[in-house]
């Protein structure tokens, strides 16, 4: 009950981005072009 509930570590999503291997996300990306028209939030 005494639980401390203030957000600490790394987010959820950066959690699970961190498991999968970077090669698989950067190949992902050059064959989608998911980069393509974004200009604030890079993969």
């Amino acid at each position: 009950m005494g639980e401390n509930k203030s957000f600490s570590g790394q987010p959820v999503l950066s959690q699970i981005l961190d498991v999968i291997p970077s090669a698989i996300i950067n190949a992902a990306n050059r064959k989608h072009q998911s980069n393509r028209y974004y200009k604030r939030l890079p993969l």
